[in-house]
């Protein structure tokens, strides 16, 4: 199982995320060069294609992510985008990767993405609110335009980083199996697990406003300035899933048949399935983006973080006790 995790799921999909990362910093290039409507909307879409490829790989906090300690310099959100405006302003004539590498990625206290990674680069490629003859206008200024430039050569830079590392780290990676708290089975167990319960907590409850007395928050919805929130909920639900069923491949539906695993007489494995599919029909039933469905949807939303609580409940509980392994993070959730 571990062998397929990292030779068919980890390893394809973080070759993926470089190669998406270094076409985000190509056609950056290119609009820097070359400010127009179309090496803009060039650049959108190369970003948005990034985007999509890191919410694919993003399960794994194991791994290469981790000893670097870079995930948070890839990509955080929501933006604080007072403080990226004063990073560029107070910026050294020329901005270059020292600089980037300086301040610091996110606001220990609030998690708020503060320097750079995708969502930062989002927010100075999409505005807020902005028709594309605004965001361009707001590249009169040389200096934001050598900011973006060199805030995508870093995550280009971080991708090949992660990639480079990988041969030296799988072999390691599968050799420590067994489902002790330090196994690979464990640790990748949990990542499943934070995943979803990203998708539950920030992706949907928090702009729904579970933790802040019912009041929505909507401008935290991840991808808030390309309005791309769902599209990168549903990567997220089935690139979780990838990892559940291993692809292709031996997966953790496969420990729970092992072991016979069973809810109520069915196995474990096909009821985490069906639950996986239910969210991913709540998310489909969403029309609006989520930031504006939050309000015009509010019980589709509801419906979707439901689900997702079922799917936490399901792996979080039932599946790691029934496989005996360590739920090892605490999300101070209550459940």
């Amino acid at each position: 199982m571990l062998q397929n995790i990292g030779d068919n799921i980890m390893q394809p999909k973080y070759n993926a995320f470089k190669t998406a990362s270094t076409s985000l910093m190509d056609k950056t290039t290119a609009f820097v060069n070359n400010p127009t409507e179309e090496t803009l909307s060039n650049a959108q879409l190369a970003w948005t294609d990034a985007m999509e490829s890191w919410s694919a790989v993003e399960v794994f906090s194991t791994g290469p992510v981790e000893q670097m300690m870079i995930k948070e310099a890839i990509y955080s959100w929501p933006v604080k985008t007072a403080a990226v405006e004063e990073n560029i302003t107070n910026a050294p004539n020329e901005i270059n990767a020292e600089y980037i590498n300086s301040l610091p990625a996110v606001d220990i206290n609030t998690g708020l993405a503060l320097s750079q990674g995708l969502a930062v680069v989002e927010y100075l490629l999409f505005g807020k609110d902005l028709s594309t003859t605004e965001v361009l206008a707001s590249f009169s200024d040389e200096q934001r335009l050598a900011y973006l430039q060199t805030l995508t050569e870093v995550l280009a830079g971080h991708a090949t980083s992660i990639t480079e590392a990988l041969p030296e780290f799988l072999p390691l990676f599968v050799s420590a199996d067994g489902k002790d708290v330090g196994s690979s089975t464990n640790m990748i167990a949990n990542d499943l697990l934070i995943m979803i319960e990203t998708m539950k907590n920030e992706k949907v409850g928090i702009p729904l406003g579970k933790k802040s007395l019912g009041q929505p928050l909507p401008l935290n919805v991840e991808a808030l300035f390309s309005r791309h929130s769902l599209p990168l909920l549903m990567i997220s639900l089935e690139s979780t899933q990838e990892l559940f069923i291993g692809k292709e491949g031996l997966g953790y539906d496969d420990y729970l048949n092992e072991v016979d695993a069973r809810i109520n007489n069915t196995p474990l494995s096909e009821v985490i399935l069906a639950q996986f599919q239910a969210c991913k029909t709540a998310a489909e039933a969403i029309n609006d983006p989520l930031e504006v469905a939050i309000t015009s949807e509010k019980e589709n939303v509801e419906n979707l973080y439901n689900e997702l609580k079922k799917l936490v409940t399901l792996t979080k509980s039932d599946m790691m006790s029934q496989l005996g392994l360590s739920v090892t993070f605490s999300d101070n959730d209550g459940d």
